[in-house]
């Protein structure tokens, strides 16, 4: 378990590389501030301990530092990426997960920086995994990345209603996402019908002092 000056040090660095991909696209660096938070309510709910939130909403600020490596010309498209453009978009969880491994503070967040692009049904990417091989940080990270980006407007697409994209989770519900995780945001929003995003909403921060990083990566099932 780190320090606090290790603590400070290795939360500057998090910052640090969380600003590269913000300076990139300015978008994903607020998205991915509103996807750490919902994840982490997420957790929470599931039933994960305070320091497994902690490192989930770490990987989930993280977890596409990757797309460093992909071309603005790629991240900044006004409409819709062909193929060419996905090819590379899919390599930016490798190389995020590429990224952390470089650092002893950040290695055990890997395994959730390349997993919530795995679907529980298979045919998800990099790795193909299914079901409960595909980590729970990454799962739930993957739930909430899906209804943010649901209701967020982009270049290419009006934004969503909450009841739209509530509808599209339980859609894809044990395909794309984990059912106990689309199930417990199903609930979430249930009980909190203003949450059409996270920002602007008060969260509780205290998880970013936290005990650090869990020493092991988080574990694919709650049992």
């Amino acid at each position: 378990m780190p320090g606090a000056r290790e603590q400070k040090v290795l939360i500057s660095a998090i910052e640090a590389l969380a600003s590269l991909v913000e300076a990139r696209d300015h978008a994903t660096g607020h998205h991915m501030d509103d996807v750490a938070r919902l994840s982490t309510e997420l957790g929470g709910r599931l039933g994960l301990s305070e320091a497994d939130r902690h490192s989930m909403r770490l990987a989930a600020w993280l977890r596409d530092i990757g797309k460093v490596a992909v071309p603005d010309t790629v991240l900044q498209k006004p409409g819709r990426m062909n193929e060419d453009d996905w090819e590379l978009v899919r390599r930016h969880p490798l190389v995020g997960a590429e990224v952390v491994g470089h650092l002893p503070g950040l290695r055990a967040l890997a395994p959730a920086i390349l997993g919530p692009h795995e679907r529980w049904g298979g045919e998800g990417y990099p790795d193909g995994l299914t079901g409960e091989s595909i980590p729970m940080a990454a799962r739930i990270i993957a739930v909430a990345d899906a209804y943010l980006t649901i209701v967020t407007e982009r270049p290419y697409r009006q934004a969503r209603s909450v009841e739209q994209a509530r509808a599209e989770i339980r859609r894809c519900s044990g395909s794309q996402f984990d059912p106990a995780v689309a199930a417990a945001l199903d609930v979430l929003l249930e009980e909190s019908p203003l949450l059409v995003g996270i920002v602007g909403l008060e969260w509780d921060d205290s998880l970013w002092a936290g005990e650090g990083i869990a020493a092991e990566p988080l574990q694919p099932s709650l049992n």
